[in-house]
């Protein structure tokens, strides 16, 4: 695989960084170039560097099998990292990556200090985990008045399968994100990317996501010098996953500093640290079902839906979030175990929490951790083709 020096042009309203990608495999169908895309406003902050290619691409790499070589500008940092990184992924996912690949770079150079501002970023998707870090930036900025610890909010358009600028229905939550940062006083910046069209063959979207949000705030290398990214998992489950601070710590250039925030910290725990805030009450999303018609709205009975109203109804604060339903019932009780994965330590914390706080809640909560059980023990004893049979004939829409 061959990355060519980046080049950046202007659109009517944005502002775009591409470089062409050359693939040797022609068992993937790949787009000619690779693009981030910006505001306007922000053009002297893009640089015809090749750090975002180099990330967003490495893994794709990886996975085809093929050398990497890329000619443009690229920082040594990031560079040098690319041993690590394979190692790091080669050790989860041995059979997606069966052997080190090469990485060559034709300019490696750091980017000027004089050129990069050095303000702090926030990638902002609207979920708990993305709001949960919000709330501790604003409450550190309290805690020390005349410092900045963050500067603005960055959501990403084109990291799902949907194209997100072609549907009305996602202007609506873009707009909420909007919204709700500047009435924090944080600027709001929207980017898009075809990054998703060069998704690694084998590998699931949690893998590489991480990859996504590093990548493209490193094409406004001339504008942000730290990123927060939102942990989804805290220290007792360091499983394999993009967004993991081991991954992180490799993604990062001379003027980039990549901080996994919220390790610490379950969903539960965030979910109860944030129940009493009013912005998390009317703005809160974390639905799979991107097919649903409105996007400032929880479709309420996908598995992520309903693993946090469990947490919700174990909380005891059912009603309060006004982006899901107003009850949990018996019959979502029985959905919630349906999808449950145990042993990824939700239900845990749930019981853990349920038992110290909340007895009333204890016999559903067994009864969907027994369905969920239940599954493990047939998912463990079907065979394989069996498997991806009743995925495709029982999975919704959005998941296949």
């Amino acid at each position: 695989m061959i990355i060519d020096p980046p080049q950046v042009r202007m659109l009517e309203s944005q502002v775009e960084l591409s470089a062409a990608v050359t693939v040797d495999s022609r068992a993937h169908a790949f787009p000619p170039r690779l693009w981030f895309r910006y505001p306007a406003a922000l053009a002297a902050q893009v640089h015809p560097r090749a750090d975002a290619f180099h990330a967003a691409l490495l893994q794709t790499a990886m996975a085809l099998g093929e050398d990497l070589h890329t000619r443009g500008p690229l920082s040594p940092r990031l560079w040098y990292a690319a041993e690590d990184y394979q190692a790091l992924f080669r050790t989860w996912r041995p059979a997606v990556f069966p052997r080190p690949i090469r990485v060559t770079a034709e300019d490696l150079v750091e980017l000027p200090p004089a050129a990069c501002a050095g303000r702090k970023v926030l990638a902002f998707s609207g979920g708990l985990d993305a709001y949960f870090t919000l709330h501790h930036l604003l409450k550190e900025e309290a805690d020390h008045p005349g410092e900045t610890v963050f500067d603005a909010g960055l959501t990403i358009l084109g990291l799902r399968r949907t194209r997100l600028e072609d549907q009305p229905r996602y202007q609506r939550q873009l707009a909420q994100h909007q919204a709700v940062l500047s009435a924090l006083g944080k600027q709001w910046i929207a980017a898009e990317t075809n990054i998703l069209d060069f998704f690694p063959p084998g590998l699931d979207l949690l893998m590489w996501i991480a990859t996504s949000l590093n990548s493209t705030v490193m094409g406004l290398g001339g504008l942000f010098g730290t990123l927060y990214m939102a942990a989804g998992t805290d220290y007792s489950r360091l499983v394999p996953a993009g967004a993991s601070p081991l991954v992180n710590n490799l993604l990062r250039t001379e003027r980039l500093e990549v901080y996994t925030h919220g390790m610490p910290y379950s969903r539960l725990e965030k979910l109860r640290l944030l129940q009493d805030w009013p912005v998390l009450h009317d703005n809160l999303v974390v639905c799979f079902d991107h097919l649903r018609p409105d996007y400032t709205v929880n479709c309420g009975v996908c598995p992520k839906c309903l693993r946090t109203r469990a947490a919700m109804e174990v909380l005891g604060i059912t009603g309060r979030i006004r982006t899901f339903p107003a009850q949990f019932t018996l019959r979502d009780v029985l959905r919630w175990g349906r999808w449950l994965e145990i042993g990824h330590g939700w239900e845990g914390h749930l019981l853990a929490y349920a038992r110290a706080h909340n007895r009333r809640v204890l016999p559903r909560l067994r009864l969907g951790i027994a369905i969920g059980v239940v599954r493990r023990v047939l998912k463990t004893l079907t065979p394989p083709f069996l498997r991806r049979l009743a995925y495709r004939l029982s999975a919704p829409r959005y998941f296949r």
